[in-house]
């Protein structure tokens, strides 16, 4: 393939920078922020206003908070300069979004060489930067609007690449709070002694997981007797009566119209969830891959024939696959579904796709797999008696 890295619509350039200066409240000391904006870009800032009443934090709606900026062209350049001097060209990956733009803070402006001045004080600074290439403006133009191809966007990759290599950029993979260096096993060498000394939540039985609940499908993709036989097949694994499922689209070259049955599927909780659970596994051989286990930690697979559970095989009836879901939660997750008092279920008790994985070798001793394995080559002698 030939280099683009020569070609001008590849070149990344700085699209605009944002400094903010959030203060909490309106008064001298937000207008003493403005000036500090006003006195480091020639620019007059904007004010932002709160969207709701918040009497914990004694503000109102539409009270102005805030102050920031943007810059564009080579002055954005040259105090991202003095910006990243300040954190001695040092980042987070964290600090970079999924499309390469990224945002740091500072903590005393006088850093970027403002002289200091007793009546302003000193005020903090947040910095955001907006990464583009050329050619962006068409998915924004009101006159023959088009799209950015794939291949033209911006990735988080090449924002960090850009950082690194624009202005010889260090990017740490540190955590920064004690709670993440406890979960991540981050090395982080400042938060050790705190991690260490941090109560150990392995017992606690709000934290274990279970299965939520476990759904057996199988899609037929046509109405008729095969659905029934396949409804039955569910019914004499799970001793419940299953649902069927409906064409949401007539697809005349799969020949469904709108709302014909061409599934059935069943939800199993509780013991007998398990018990189908293991035998499920049991037919994988308790190997699965990592793109089974979704971003939640709930994990899915499939199987090719339904005798392999156990269920004795019927002339009749036939041979199907199924598919398998698992739902994992830990306790206490019903919060932000109930109708009264609904809340919010904490970060940190939130379950992610290494807890699914942890979880499935644990409780079944399961392997999971890398990737996929290479196909077989032909021999000299398979291919001669070919």
């Amino acid at each position: 393939m030939p280099d683009k890295s020569d070609n001008p619509m590849r070149q990344i350039k700085v699209e605009k920078l944002t400094l903010n200066i959030s203060v909490g409240e309106s008064g001298d000391r937000l207008t003493r922020a403005a000036k500090v904006l006003e006195q480091l870009t020639e620019q007059q800032p904007v004010f932002s206003k709160c969207r709701l009443t918040i009497r914990s934090f004694s503000v109102r709606r539409n009270e102005k908070i805030a102050c920031h900026v943007t810059v564009r062209g080579e002055k954005a350049e040259e105090i991202l300069e003095k910006g990243l001097k300040v954190k001695e060209y040092e980042l987070r990956k964290k600090n970079f979004a999924h499309n390469g733009s990224f945002g740091f803070g500072i903590t005393e402006h006088i850093d970027l060489g403002i002289k200091y001045d007793p009546s302003t004080g000193i005020y903090g600074m947040d910095f955001y930067v907006h990464l583009a290439r050329p050619g962006g403006r068409v998915q924004y133009r009101k006159l023959k609007r088009g799209k950015v191809g794939f291949a033209h966007r911006l990735k988080k990759e090449d924002g960090m690449k850009w950082f690194q290599t624009k202005f010889d950029g260090i990017l740490k993979a540190g955590c920064r709070h004690p709670q993440e260096a406890r979960q991540l096993d981050c090395p982080d060498p400042r938060w050790a002694h705190v991690a260490a000394a941090m109560p150990d939540k392995s017992d606690n039985p709000m934290r274990q997981i279970k299965v939520e609940k476990l759904t057996l499908n199988i899609s037929v993709g046509e109405s008729g007797d095969r659905l029934t036989r396949a409804a039955k097949v569910l019914e004499q694994l799970t001793e419940q009566q299953p649902v069927f499922s409906k064409c949401r689209l007539t697809i005349r070259s799969f020949s469904v119209r709108r709302n014909e049955k061409i599934a059935c599927h069943v939800t199993v909780r509780g013991e007998k969830a398990e018990e189908i659970l293991e035998k499920g596994l049991k037919v994988k051989e308790y190997e699965l891959r990592k793109k089974n286990f979704a971003h939640n930690g709930s994990f899915g697979f499939g199987i090719t024939e339904h005798i392999d559970l156990g269920i004795k095989y019927d002339p009749s009836t036939g041979i199907y696959g199924m598919d398998f879901y698992v739902h994992l939660a830990r306790p206490g997750g019903r919060v932000q579904y109930r109708k009264l008092k609904r809340g919010k279920v904490g970060f940190a008790h939130r379950l992610k796709k290494e807890d699914g994985m942890k979880w499935f070798q644990t409780k079944f001793d399961g392997i999971i797999l890398n990737e996929r394995s290479p196909p077989l080559q032909a021999t000299d002698s398979g291919a001669a008696a070919a």
